[in-house]
């Protein structure tokens, strides 16, 4: 074998060698992808999953409410316009509203309407999954459920300010009502466009 042979068989064997070595560098950076890539779509149904549940406890809760909030409001509308607290703070309803009408309104204030523990739960998993942003959303649909969830259990009670005990707004359910929903739709948005994203 004389020199020049010698001289192709080491390139050949060299550029065999680079070969392989770029398939094997190749072969693990594209599982290596393909790993992560499979670990993306895990996480990103772990998310959808979080953002689903709470959709769908935020709409739970807000059909629930659906019939309480007018009793709300005519509890508030009605007790607050006589304007005389007795002593736990609560208006005096007598020249307004008889005994059995009041009873009747809070009878549709049902303990159903005043239990948040789902929308609670499931903004905690939003608040896992992430990201921030959607999780920020997630805690404004909270917020704005718990408000809510207050106002219906003062129906008819005073309200606290700087100068003591006031009449209760009577709008206060019904804002708070929407309120949750314009909150629930701007976290619907947020989390549409962020799993749509990639």
């Amino acid at each position: 074998m004389d020199q020049a042979e010698l001289t192709a068989q080491l390139i050949a064997t060299g550029l065999t060698t680079l070969v392989a070595i770029a398939a094997i560098v190749g072969t693990y950076l594209g599982a290596r992808r393909q790993a992560r890539s499979a670990i993306e779509a895990v996480r990103r149904g772990h998310q959808q999953n979080a953002y689903s549940d709470l959709i769908r406890a935020a709409r739970a809760y807000l059909r629930e409410v659906r019939g309480a909030v007018p009793a709300a409001v005519e509890l508030d509308e009605n007790v607050g316009q006589t304007g005389q607290f007795d002593e736990h703070g609560i208006y005096d309803a007598t020249a307004m509203l008889d005994e059995p009408e009041i009873e009747r309104l809070l009878a549709r204030i049902t303990p159903a309407s005043t239990d948040i523990e789902a929308v609670e739960a499931a903004v905690s998993m939003v608040e896992l999954e992430g990201p921030t942003t959607v999780a920020d959303l997630a805690r404004q649909v909270g917020k704005r459920a718990d408000r809510l969830t207050y106002n219906l259990r003062m129906a008819g009670l005073g309200e606290e300010d700087e100068e003591g005990l006031v009449a209760p707004r009577p709008q206060r359910s019904k804002e708070a009502y929407s309120d949750l929903e314009n909150a629930l739709r701007e976290f619907v948005d947020s989390a549409a466009t962020f799993l749509n994203a990639k």
